[in-house]
């Protein structure tokens, strides 16, 4: 058997039968003979889960002196256990600013404390993490760094490791902070979580952990334009945007002021994400509290392959005065848009063609004055006649000062 005693109280603090040597050791608990011996950093590894301690604050001693960490240790024996207090770590924070692997060792072997914090809240697992080394990150993490510990915002606006990983892309980096239990919901600072990060930037392996370790689409009073599937269609991020649409987030969820991700995707001109949010039952007919639809947009940036998947999904032309899309498409001399709008007319709503005509008299373009008077006309009998009347002459006019 291996014992192991406190070396100041002297009271147990483990004892490590034949069978439970084998496993430590990794060997085969069939085999009869012990094995040649257990390495002291295995065994404080193993003691970690009694005294709650890293292997770096643990001394073990064998009748007085000092055993490293390279030394080997057979049963039966009696050892003793120090456990040693932490020093202030801010050498720690220098070497792990400069990925210095073999100084962080020697320092946490002092021991320094790993979650000494430097003047912006920062940790040594914060550099380690911004640095990408992921040796570096494993030796602070079995040192017992804390894995949520926020930094101040002026140290990249206030960001747990965690967030910083997804930022970067980290995948090693990230899986190592998970595996020790980093909550992958936490927020930062200003409000992001490393969802919204990993989707934001288009980490798509990232996005695929995340989701894996329980990460939540939605977040009820989080800022909803930090949401990850409104990011992911800022960016046009297609491959992030049908991962998060697979995994049942809210398509048609809106930011404070109505924008969707339909909507956002369409101010960025990002064609194949509009394409896959109308595949997903977006609403193509959702509007901001402005007023203005996706197809508004579309006809107001002049993105004409935009405008032509929304209008096969159903979307409707007409809007109020200030948000209307054929409004804007005249406005903007977007023609192509214009004629593509006229085509895709509702006979049922052709009366408003008359409160239409000045925006159609600054296009200064008789062919297209005229093919609104002729819809006008095959409306007349439906419509108001007096409005017709008056918003034809109105055209009129125009189509003489422009002949």
């Amino acid at each position: 058997m291996l014992r192991i005693q406190s070396a100041f109280s002297g009271a147990d603090v483990a004892r490590i039968a034949a069978e439970e040597f084998r496993d430590l050791v990794g060997v085969d608990t069939g085999t009869e003979s012990l094995p040649r011996g257990c390495r002291i950093r295995r065994l404080k590894q193993h003691l970690q889960r009694h005294v709650g301690k890293a292997r770096f604050q643990q001394q073990l001693l064998l009748q007085g002196e000092i055993l490293k960490d390279d030394e080997e240790v057979q049963p039966p024996v009696t050892l003793q256990l120090a456990l040693l207090p932490l020093s202030e770590g801010k050498e720690l924070l220098e070497a792990a600013r400069r990925e210095d692997i073999e100084l962080l060792e020697t320092l946490l072997l002092q021991p320094q404390d790993p979650n000494a914090v430097g003047d912006a809240g920062e940790t040594a697992l914060h550099w380690v993490v911004e640095r990408g080394a992921a040796k570096c990150c494993g030796l602070l993490i079995e040192a017992g760094s804390l894995v949520d510990q926020l930094s101040l915002p002026r140290f990249f606006g206030g960001v747990a490791p965690l967030h910083m990983a997804c930022q970067r892309g980290h995948l090693e980096i990230l899986r190592m902070l998970l595996a020790a239990r980093a909550d992958p919901d936490q927020a930062s600072c200003d409000g992001g979580r490393p969802l919204s990060i990993a989707s934001s930037r288009g980490h798509l392996e990232v996005v695929r952990l995340l989701l894996d370790a329980g990460a939540k689409l939605e977040h009820s009073g989080s800022h909803s334009s930090g949401h990850p599937l409104l990011l992911a269609a800022q960016r046009g991020n297609l491959e992030v945007l049908r991962m998060l649409i697979a995994a049942g987030a809210d398509v048609n969820r809106a930011t404070n002021l109505g924008y969707t991700p339909l909507l956002v995707a369409t101010q960025r001109g990002h064609c194949e994400a509009v394409r896959v949010l109308i595949e997903a039952a977006a609403d193509v007919n959702r509007r901001t509290l402005a007023g203005s639809s996706p197809l508004y947009q579309a006809c107001r940036d002049g993105t004409r392959h935009i405008a032509q998947l929304l209008l096969t999904a159903k979307a409707s032309i007409h809007n109020t005065w200030d948000t209307s899309p054929f409004i804007a498409a005249c406005v903007e001399g977007h023609l192509d848009l214009v004629k593509l709008l006229l085509r895709h007319c509702d006979q049922g709503h052709d009366g408003q063609l008359g409160a239409l005509a000045p925006a159609v008299a600054t296009l200064e373009d008789p062919q297209l004055v005229e093919q609104v008077l002729r819809m006008m006309r095959k409306r007349r009998e439906a419509d108001d006649e007096e409005l017709v009347t008056r918003a034809t002459t109105r055209l009129k006019c125009s189509f003489r000062r422009t002949g």
